[in-house]
């Protein structure tokens, strides 16, 4: 390990994706290689937690090269798991308050990279994803990120790390988990100053990655506004909270570019630059351009065999090369400060560390434990080996062992969750775990290479040590499907255990409302798949809940972290919390350590996911992401959220059962609405118009209520009652374009005619109406015109007006030129949607008396009201309307008349 004794003040980059194989690895450790050819040191972290190998990039120069042996993060994240959780000492003396900053020392666990060529003092150090054992997996499946935030007060052990990675070093890169998950949000949120999304120019990367990013830069804002609020308020916290956070930066980073397709790729690029344009405003406007075209990463085959450092294969100075692409990022990521860089190496110890990337010890394993599968069927493609010998291992089993044979393989695979990319991974599990006729089957299958064991005693631990089982088996992936539900709550059962036990057995750490009630249905249901210790832990629960005295809430050694620890997990919880709360007495701070909800960040992630999910119709995915929400916080709007995309994926029972449940603690309009449109949607119409009824009680004004009520009255036959809703909506809302056009279908069914064309009019006439709304308000005045001219309505007048107080003013101006004009149609006045000074036009010349009539008429009506108004007539050209105009339409545009409130969209030009 480097010197680490001089104080830095480094910059933490995370770089991110929001799919897997963008090339989010390479490129980190090719930036991270650059700036340490420039002279800066740096520490290089792997977050990857459940798919570990950034340091592949790196295994030439490490003593360690597989990290078998050395400890890393998740290490680090246990040894302090384990000790916040001691108890109060006997003595009742208060602990050190920083006791924790030890365990936040990064020196006794980072690896140095071997190079003797970097120039200036430049290093890398590399904090692995943790040691690469046979307990590996175990810790990180295991290890409850909800816990550690909630109870321990891991967000201060956080603030730790990264107070003491910039301290030591120049940057700080950390390579984090693809998707959306714990880490993910850690890491993009609350570590980093610079958040650098890699992705590749497919529709799914592309809105995936800048959903993430703008949800990460919204909650970095509220961090900081949060922050910046504590020091205002107190200027003492300053020793307490760290330093004040750098400027929050995104940079997106095209990687993989194949410039083949041309076209396609310039339709991608555009699509790309306008997804992430909100995400650049650093930059100036004018670089923007220039910024996109310097840092798209090509595709070389070459990089997509090996993890090979680009500066040990390309030429800087071919501006088309990887390694000139990582350059040019570099500036950017820099703010300029490191473009080039100089590693003076000849040609033969270049090579010699090119031939070291392409053969390193773990590929040398992985081809020896494939020998003998290989040996036997070498004449098939070693996948369809590794699941030809599953089956011929299940065929030796038999029925009571294959069910057995299920249970073991379903304790050796993680399932993801669709927000995090989904699918499942092989993790090793141990044999304690397991009874006796379930261990006598477990050998059965290792004899066959399925499994492989470490030591048959209840030390030992297995793994599926092919691939190719878990990915290709179809057996297993019909049995992963089928228990699906079932293995992602064992899956989080087991954390809850896991620190259940570390606590040594304390209540605070048992199941309680919800979470047990779920528990004691899958322990009845599925008891044969659960093991001694979760069932023990399951019934410790319920005997913990028939207790009628409350437990108090052990003292545990996160509250002395004090200040910094509450500020951090409010931030990473779900609520947030009033600053008053949060600067409390320790007791105070030991009961929100208790209360607080699950990280923040990472309802954050799953919210943006959601949306995304919403806006491109997948309600699938939104439907799993607002439940996982809901299993971390109870909140009504996630709720409502959740019924909405229930509700348009079919699923209207459970639509109307959660819009129900949320009606019992809030009384407002929105649920109403839900309900409504759930009940319509059943045909439930009666009760609908009840639920829209209640809307508008509780909001008079709500356009929306009206409109709904409206369909619902349409499809009940009450034409009238309709009528009256979809007038109230665009009364309300005079740009209601769909409003318009329900009232008009409600006139044309009830043959007023004329009606309904004005209000078809008034659809081409609002700005903000959709192309769609446009296109069949066009239509529908096309089929109108052969039946209002067999109705003897040749000639209308249609009237405008700007004011909502002219109303009364302008309906009596309709009745007085009804009479005076017998021959002529005048429907009821429209609100106008453009503003005028006052006029009266007509398109055809057969028309102008009319219109100078119809002119002299109004303002002869408006004298007698002592109004004042001068009417321009105007002749337009049929060209200048943007809606189908016959012979006979003269057209009055009143200009305000009593000085009342004006509804406008938009000024005339």
């Amino acid at each position: 390990m480097h010197d680490l004794s001089s104080p830095r003040n480094g910059r933490i980059l995370t770089f991110y994706s929001y799919k897997g194989g963008t090339g989010r690895s390479m490129a980190l450790a090719n930036v991270a290689w650059i700036l340490a050819c420039s002279g800066h040191r740096v520490l290089v972290i792997d977050w990857d937690l459940e798919a570990p190998g950034l340091h592949r990039y790196f295994a030439p120069f490490l003593i360690d090269k597989e990290v078998s042996g050395s400890s890393g993060l998740i290490d680090m994240l246990d040894e302090y798991a384990s000790a916040a959780i001691l108890p109060k000492p006997k003595d009742g003396a208060e602990p050190d308050a920083a006791w924790y900053r030890p365990y936040a020392d990064i020196s006794d666990h980072v690896l140095s990279v071997n190079f003797s060529h970097f120039p200036g003092g430049g290093s890398i150090d590399f904090l692995s994803a943790g040691c690469q054992d046979d307990t590996y997996a175990i810790k990180v499946s295991s290890f409850n990120w909800q816990n550690f935030y909630d109870r321990l007060g891991g967000g201060g052990f956080m603030e730790a790390l990264k107070e003491n990675a910039r301290a030591a070093y120049d940057y700080v890169l950390i390579d984090s988990r693809t998707g959306v998950s714990d880490t993910a949000g850690i890491c993009t949120v609350q570590m980093p100053d610079t958040l650098v999304v890699c992705f590749t120019y497919n529709n799914q990367g592309i809105k995936g990655a800048a959903g993430i990013a703008r949800s990460a830069v919204k909650q970095r804002h509220r961090m900081d506004d949060e922050r910046r609020e504590l020091l205002r308020q107190d200027k003492n916290l300053v020793a307490q909270l760290a330093t004040t956070p750098l400027p929050y930066q995104v940079f997106p980073i095209p990687m993989r570019v194949d410039p083949g397709e041309s076209e396609r790729l310039e339709i991608r690029q555009a699509f790309a630059r306008e997804s992430f344009d909100s995400l650049v405003e650093h930059l100036e406007p004018s670089k923007v351009p220039a910024y996109w075209s310097s840092v798209e990463v090509p595709y070389t085959p070459f990089y997509a065999y090996e993890e090979v450092l680009a500066p040990f294969k390309d030429n800087p100075e071919d501006p088309r090369s990887v390694l000139a692409s990582f350059l040019r990022i570099t500036r950017y990521l820099t703010g300029g400060r490191v473009g080039e860089m100089r590693m003076p190496l000849p040609t033969a110890e270049r090579q010699k560390f090119l031939d070291a990337f392409a053969e390193t010890p773990q590929r040398k394993r992985e081809r020896e434990s494939t020998a003998p599968v290989a040996a036997t069927l070498a004449s098939v493609p070693l996948e369809q080996a590794a699941v030809m010998e599953a089956e011929r291992a299940m065929a030796s089993l038999d029925k009571d062992e294959q069910v057995i044979a299920r249970q073991v393989f379903g304790r050796l695979v993680r399932l993801v969750h669709a927000t995090e990319g989904g699918g499942c991974i092989a993790i090793r599990a141990a044999l304690r775990d397991f009874h006796q006729s379930q261990r006598s089957v477990i050998a059965k299958l290792a004899s066959f290479a399925v499994l492989s064991i470490s030591e048959s005693d209840d030390s030992g631990t297995f793994v599926l040590p092919h691939p190719a089982v878990v990915s290709h088996w179809k057996t297993l992936q019909e049995w992963i499907e089928k228990d699906r539900d079932f293995l992602l709550w064992r899956q989080q059962l087991r954390g809850y255990m896991i620190d259940w036990e570390r606590s040594g057995k304390d209540d605070s750490a048992l199941l309680v409302g919800t979470l047990l009630s779920e528990a004691g249905l899958w322990a009845t249901k599925n008891s044969s798949d659960l093991n001694e210790g979760e069932l023990a832990y399951i019934a410790a629960s319920r005997e913990n809940a028939t207790l009628a005295a409350k437990r108090p809430t052990i003292w545990r050694r996160a509250a002395s972290m004090g200040i910094m620890t509450t500020w951090t997990l409010a931030i990473a919880g779900g609520v947030w919390f009033g600053l008053a709360y949060l600067l409390g007495s320790p007791s105070q701070n030991v009961r929100l350590h208790t209360q607080l909800p699950v990280d923040r960040v990472q309802l954050g992630m799953l919210r943006a996911a959601a949306e995304e999910g919403v806006r491109t119709e997948n309600y699938t995915t939104a439907i799993e992401a607002y439940q996982r929400m809901l299993a971390i916080s109870s909140e009504n709007d996630t709720k409502v959220a959740l019924a909405y995309a229930y509700r348009k994926s079919g699923r209207l029972g459970d639509a109307l059962v959660l819009l129900n449940e949320v009606a019992a603690t809030e009384n407002s309009a929105r649920v109403q609405i839900g309900i409504g449109q759930t009940l319509t949607s059943l045909g439930r119409l009666n009760e609908a118009v009840v639920a829209f009824s209640r809307a508008i009680e509780l909001d008079t004004r709500d356009a929306d209520a009206y409109y709904l009520r409206g369909l619902a009255n349409v499809s009940a036959g009450r034409s009238g009652e309709a009528l009256a809703d979809f007038t109230r909506a665009i009364e309300w809302r005079p740009t209601f374009a769909g409003a318009y056009i329900e009232r008009a279908n409600v006139y044309e069914n009830t043959s007023k005619l004329v009606e309904a064309r004005a209000d078809y009019v008034s659809v081409l006439g609002i700005v903000n109406a959709s192309p769609e709304d446009q296109r069949f308000a066009a239509e529908r005045m096309k089929v109108l015109e052969p039946n209002l001219r067999a109705a003897g309505g040749a000639r209308r007048v249609f009237i405008q007006f700007q004011s909502i107080g002219d109303d009364k003013l302008v309906e009596e101006l309709r009745r007085a030129l009804g009479q005076e004009f017998k021959d002529v149609a005048v429907p009821p006045g429209e609100m106008a949607t453009i503003s005028t000074a006052g006029d009266v036009r007509f398109y055809f010349p057969a028309d102008e008396k009319l219109a100078t009539a119809v002119k002299e008429s109004i303002e002869t009506f408006m004298a007698r009201k002592r109004i004042r108004v001068a009417l321009k007539l105007i002749k337009r050209d049929i060209v200048e309307k943007s809606s189908p105009v016959r012979a006979g339409t003269v057209e009055v545009w009143l200009p305000p008349l009593t000085g009342g409130t004006q509804g406008l969209i938009r000024q005339s030009k």
